[in-house]
């Protein structure tokens, strides 16, 4: 039997050295295929001291049996992801939706499926069913638990547990049992498998790098702080910073490059600027004031959107005091803020490729 043994990296092939977690080392096994383990430490010679590592895109051999197939549209066409809640009512008998207090779901293809559908103690419903195509239905009492099997087609009517009128405050509120994928798949649907599987490595690989930032961005409102105390800004722009405003609070210079867009609550004297528009050397260049007499009082709320944002601006600073007349008050700035490109979306993908397939068909990598 014939071995060709490459070593990974760097390291002298010093016994001592060889022993450093990490080392890798890879080799031709009896099949003809390259295979690489990595030293996990403890004892060299110990074979437990050694991991196999597994090509990203190696596909697991399965026995038929186990197999669990991705895809519910391909494979269970009835799962039901979205029960298309709306608030209202439906006829019992019909189906027919009609206004009213409730949350109602769409009424559902379920020929051929059994699995439970159950509520936590916030919720309760009823679960109308038909045999005959979704032409007329029956009911079931009020509960928190119904097998559905047996049925064509059905409709959920949600409620608040209390009292079966306000509906809960939201849908999240129930589980079922339904299964998404089907056992016992033929050799035919596990080679078309594999293939999907194959077909979307590539396009990991391959296409979704390419696409452009706001197609795979995401955007995030967050709460933006007013460290800055004692400051509010003059008539011009500047600071005041005297110990005489020890309500005034101003932001940080905010990178208008990667906020969309900000809303704006708080107090000012009414004459001075609330917010301040910079250029990338931080030089004023605009001002927004609300107008008016020169007293401390509450401005209308301020929703800067970026194509109001000046030309040349880079940055941009908010002010506002946190009492007026004595009194606090509520004031807050908050940004709608770019937090990943598709560069950070893909790494995401990617690193997450074993969890958003089914693991008994695509072992997840480590």
């Amino acid at each position: 039997m014939y071995y060709s043994v490459i070593v990974i990296g760097h390291q002298s092939l010093v016994p001592q050295e060889l022993r450093n977690i990490g080392l890798k080392v890879s080799f031709i096994n009896s099949d003809g295929k390259v295979e690489t383990w990595e030293f996990q430490g403890g004892t060299f010679t110990d074979v437990g001291s050694w991991k196999q590592q597994v090509q990203r895109t190696e596909i697991m051999k399965l026995k038929q049996e186990d197999l669990l197939l991705e895809e519910a549209n391909n494979t269970n066409a009835k799962f039901i992801s979205d029960w298309g809640w709306q608030k209202g009512n439906r006829d019992y008998a019909t189906g027919a939706f009609k206004e009213g207090p409730y949350f109602v779901s769409d009424i559902v293809d379920v020929e051929g499926e059994s699995f439970d559908f159950q509520t936590d103690k916030n919720a309760d419903f009823v679960c109308c069913y038909s045999t005959d195509n979704g032409m007329s239905f029956r009911n079931s009492q009020w509960l928190d638990n119904y097998h559905i099997a047996g049925y064509t087609h059905v409709f959920i009517i949600l409620a608040d547990s209390k009292n079966h009128y306000t509906g809960p405050s939201n849908t999240n509120v129930y589980t079922t049992t339904q299964q998404k994928y089907f056992k016992n798949a033929t050799k035919e649907d596990l080679d078309n498998c594999i293939k999907d599987l194959s077909d979307k490595v590539s396009l990991f690989d391959g296409r979704i790098k390419g696409l452009e930032v706001d197609a795979y961005g995401g955007n995030k409102d967050v709460s933006i702080p007013f460290p800055f105390n004692p400051c509010l800004f003059a008539q011009n722009g500047s600071d005041l910073t005297s110990d005489a405003y020890p309500d005034a609070y101003a932001t940080d210079y905010l990178d208008l490059t990667i906020y969309d867009r900000f809303v704006v609550n708080g107090a000012c004297i009414l004459s001075f600027p609330y917010g301040v528009f910079y250029d990338a050397d931080r030089k004023i260049i605009k001002t927004i004031s609300p107008g008016g007499q020169s007293v401390v009082r509450q401005y209308p709320e301020l929703v800067l959107e970026r194509s109001e944002y000046p030309d040349n601006a880079r940055y941009v600073r908010f002010h506002s005091y946190s009492k007026v007349d004595g009194k606090p008050i509520e004031y807050s700035c908050i940004g709608n803020k770019i937090v990943e490109g598709y560069e950070t979306h893909f790494a995401r993908l990617e690193n997450n490729f074993g969890n958003i397939t089914s693991y008994s068909v695509f072992k997840e990598i480590h």
